[in-house]
């Protein structure tokens, strides 16, 4: 009896930005459209898509994420800040946004909410601070 090859199965997802990324690209286009047109559009092999899906292949690189903004219509800014990592988890660690929360702003063409959420990283901490160092860099290199 010849015995199968068990496929190795991770209990946990190792690249848990691209499970948040998928979650968003389906949030986009609905269920309506099925995984293997997602990924004939992205130019994305279908096997690869499927890893993807499940955490077990990681998020693409900036030219690849820039198509996938295309394909999907929208922002690729609020496409690499959805890819930059925005779990429940890490939210705390970086400062990213769930794709739900991503969504939800452009559902409701809330430009304020993604302009906020895009620049946030600049404001956190003493925005004064960067203004005046900013001032005195300014003033010396002259």
């Amino acid at each position: 009896m010849i015995k199968k090859r068990a496929r190795k199965r991770l209990d946990h997802c190792p690249h848990s930005q691209a499970v948040n990324l998928y979650k968003f690209i389906r949030l986009i286009l609905g269920p309506d459209i099925t995984d293997a047109d997602i990924a004939r559009r992205w130019k994305m092999d279908s096997k690869n898509f499927s890893e993807f899906k499940f955490g077990r292949y990681p998020v693409p690189r900036l030219e690849r994420l820039e198509q996938l903004a295309r394909v999907l219509g929208i922002n690729k800014h609020l496409v690499f800040h959805v890819a930059g990592g925005a779990t429940a988890e890490s939210r705390s660690k970086r400062g990213g946004a769930s794709a739900v929360k991503v969504f939800n702003l452009i559902r409701k063409n809330d430009l304020r909410g993604q302009i906020k959420l895009l620049f946030a990283p600049m404001y956190r901490g003493d925005p004064l601070a960067s203004l005046r160092r900013e001032r005195s860099g300014a003033t010396g290199g002259i």
